[in-house]
């Protein structure tokens, strides 16, 4: 093969890759614009996605500037999600908001190998601490579990859960009552062990000083405490004073 034909074999060879790798970034889905985007693309988060709209929010998960996490539950988790709870927070728009933002983190992405190996509880956009849990098999955000991870947006990332996450402002009044009764309760006993405790330090102090009182010689030449007699003595006493 003479020079100008390996050349020419060459060039076509590299002008064949080079389109080939410019065909497949063609062809490679691009990341999605925003968080929101990602909600509205799957048909199974079509009612977490329906609740953001609602609750007024759309704006802040398709921010530019924001960086997000939101833990998305999915339809058969939404549909689960007890009627009571969604009645306390339809009450008022602050209540939707508050049930949407326990979903979310700002300022963090938080991808799932951010949580696999470990434990921590970071803020949630209503407040609360929202408690994620990576130790075991499952990835696990409060008592929901992680189903598909890592739905990456130009602004954050969805991981799908698989039950909603409900903040105390949204629980059952009763149950509320009964756990904060059971806290009341646990440290009521606590304050009683601790004060039976330093009653009984108290009564061992001074059951060993007792004796030393007793026995305290003077001080300063001021005649020394008197140790009472026994009962028997007395008597003694008594009967050498009186004649008794």
């Amino acid at each position: 093969m003479s020079k100008t034909r390996t050349l020419a074999f060459l060039s076509s060879l590299v002008l064949g890759v080079s389109l080939s790798f410019s065909a497949m970034a063609a062809t490679s889905p691009a990341k999605p614009e925003n968080v929101m985007k990602v909600l509205q693309g799957n048909k199974d988060l079509s009612q977490f996605a329906a609740l953001v709209e609602k609750a007024g929010l759309e704006s802040e998960l398709t921010s530019k500037e924001a960086r997000l996490t939101v833990f998305a539950p999915n339809n058969a988790a939404m549909e689960k999600l007890p009627d009571d709870v969604l009645t306390r927070a339809k009450e008022s728009k602050e209540g939707l908001k508050n049930l949407v933002h326990y979903h979310m983190i700002n300022g963090s992405v938080v991808f799932s190998t951010n949580i696999k190996g470990r434990r921590a509880s970071p803020s949630s956009a209503s407040g609360e601490m929202i408690g994620f849990d990576g130790t075991g098999k499952t990835l696990k955000v409060g008592e929901a579990t992680i189903v598909a991870e890592d739905q990456g947006s130009m602004n954050g990332v969805v991981q799908v859960i698989n039950a909603v996450l409900i903040p105390e402002s949204l629980k059952d009044p009763k149950i509320k009552e009964a756990q904060k009764a059971k806290e009341e309760a646990a440290m009521k006993d606590q304050m009683e062990e601790r004060q039976t405790l330093m009653d009984k330090q108290i009564k061992e102090k001074e059951k060993d000083a007792a004796p030393a009182a007793a026995t305290q010689p003077s001080v300063g030449g001021a005649a020394p405490l008197a140790v009472p007699a026994p009962k028997e003595e007395k008597k003694g006493v008594l009967k050498k004073l009186f004649g008794l």
